[in-house]
């Protein structure tokens, strides 16, 4: 944040003073978006629920409304190699395994915030303009997710024969939550803010803007997951082959499914321990709005 507001100070001080009215009078509707110069990843224009749209409306010279409109949506793809355990023999007396394969998980949020509120200014030159207010707000973040996961365990004796082979391929499907069960939340804001504006030109101006922000929310849904199971192997020793399917699901707890080992087919269905999870939180926090705003005035 230091560097933006050197920024705009840098700025202030190469540009020539005038007598000219540049900061806003009544009537005047201003749009903003915010950027990010200092940011090294290529991500300078954004519009999430945290650094928004936003137009302001000047009721008088120094009273104005505001209104800000966030929309973001970050879906993340994350792929490893996965393994465990090793062909080496540990324990001569004992056999082992090895398991190796891939596991690809998603997650996906989608996020939408709205927020109204009331600023004072107070203009201290022809082209800075200080300010200050509050705003109340409402943000929703919606998150799902899905794991696909393809293993290949091998069983070997005390020797280091191989005796045994088995492909599982196994799928989750997170319900109002991700893969790292952060629940989808709605939330309430409450924050008192200020900031300034430098305007380059007329209709054209810089700003930042920093606050103190009580926030309280709970999760919109409980949160759970379903899972699926295929495993397919054979026994080298016992000449037999293995299959099995299941699912469960954390919402009911319950699992269903078959088991085969040979020609003998075993039937699944229990119920168990119902995994939900829940979320509710209240913050009092200090914020920089990390970015530079943008602003054209009409």
């Amino acid at each position: 944040m230091k560097k933006i507001f050197l920024a705009v100070l840098a700025i202030i001080g190469v540009c020539n003073t005038t007598s000219a009215q540049y900061t806003p009078q009544k009537n005047d509707v201003a749009v903003e978006i915010g950027f990010t110069p200092f940011k090294s990843n290529g991500d300078v224009f954004r519009l999430n629920e945290e650094a928004q749209f936003k137009v302001r409306w000047m009721v008088s010279n120094k009273d104005a409304l505001r209104f800000k409109l966030g929309v973001g949506i970050d879906n993340n793809t994350n792929t490893k190699d996965y393994t465990e355990g090793a062909k080496v023999i540990i324990d001569p007396t004992a056999p082992s395994t090895y398991t190796y394969g891939t596991q690809e998980t998603k997650n996906k949020k989608t996020a939408f915030s709205i927020n109204i509120g009331y600023e004072r200014h107070f203009n201290i030159s022809d082209r800075i303009d200080l300010y200050a207010g509050g705003e109340v707000g409402f943000t929703t973040v919606s998150r799902s997710a899905t794991e696909n996961n393809n293993y290949v365990t091998e069983g070997y004796d005390a020797n280091g024969t191989l005796i045994s082979t088995a492909t599982l391929s196994e799928n989750k499907e997170y319900t109002s939550m991700d893969a790292n069960k952060n629940n989808s939340i709605n939330q309430f804001t409450v924050a008192a803010l200020t900031g300034i504006d430098f305007y380059v030109y007329k209709g054209l101006y810089l700003g930042a803007e920093l606050g103190i922000k009580l926030a309280t929310g709970k999760s919109a849904n409980k949160g759970y997951y379903t899972q699926s199971i295929a495993m397919t192997g054979y026994d080298y020793t016992a000449k037999t082959a293995m299959s099995s399917v299941m699912n469960y699901s954390s919402e009911t707890g319950l699992t269903t499914g078959t088991t085969t080992v040979g020609s003998t087919t075993t039937t699944v269905n229990q119920y168990g321990a119902k995994e939900l999870y829940e979320t509710s939180n209240t913050s009092l926090k200090f914020y920089v709005e990390p970015a530079i705003r943008l602003g054209l005035m009409f």
